[in-house]
C-alpha cells in the first residue's frame, strides 16, 4: 500500500501479528490502531522519520524495538483493558535512545522491562507502568505507576 504521502492514519481491525503498517511512510506523523486482542510486533525496515505519536488500543505489543527507532517520536500510547502477565514481558530499552520521547504509556500492555534505559537515556520522557509489573527503581522520578487489572486466564475445559 502506498503511503508516501499521508500524514495523519488511523487503522482499525489490525489482525496481523507482525505489523508493517507505516514502514516507509516519510510524511506520517501520526498513527493509531486498533487491534483484535492480539499481541503482535512493528517491523519496520524503515520506520517513518516524521512520525510523533504512537497510539493504539486493543493491541498487545511484544516488541515495540523498531517504533523505537522513529527519530521524531515523542508519545508512545498502549491502551488495553487489562495487563497480561501470561505473554512474558516487553523489554522497552530501545526507547533509551529517543531523545525526543515525552510519554510512553505501556502500563496496560505485559509487564515493563527495560524502564533504567529509558530513563537515562530519554531524559524528558515520562514511563507509565503498571505498579509492580516492572523494573523502574524504587522512587524513580518520571515513572507514573497505574493500578492496572491484570487479564484473568481462560478457563480450560
Amino acid at each position: 500500500m502506498g503511503l508516501s504521502d499521508v500524514v495523519t492514519l488511523q487503522i482499525g481491525r489490525v489482525r496481523d501479528e507482525d505489523v508493517h503498517i507505516g514502514d516507509g511512510s516519510d510524511r506520517l506523523e501520526f498513527l493509531k490502531l486498533r487491534g483484535r486482542s492480539q499481541t503482535a510486533r512493528i517491523v519496520w525496515s524503515h520506520p517513518p522519520a516524521r512520525l510523533t505519536t504512537f497510539m493504539t488500543h486493543s493491541l498487545r505489543w511484544s516488541d515495540l524495538d523498531d517504533l523505537a527507532r522513529s527519530p521524531r517520536l515523542a508519545s508512545v500510547q498502549v491502551y488495553n483493558s487489562t495487563l497480561d502477565t501470561a505473554q512474558g514481558f516487553i523489554d522497552i530499552s530501545a526507547f533509551g535512545g529517543s531523545a525526543a520521547l515525552r510519554e510512553l504509556h505501556v502500563a496496560e500492555n505485559l509487564p515493563v522491562r527495560g524502564v533504567p534505559a529509558v530513563l537515562a537515556g530519554a531524559p524528558h520522557a515520562t514511563v507509565h507502568v503498571a505498579r509492580d509489573l516492572h523494573d523502574a527503581p524504587d522512587g524513580a522520578e518520571r515513572v507514573h505507576r497505574i493500578a492496572v487489572p491484570v487479564k484473568k486466564p481462560r478457563a480450560t475445559r
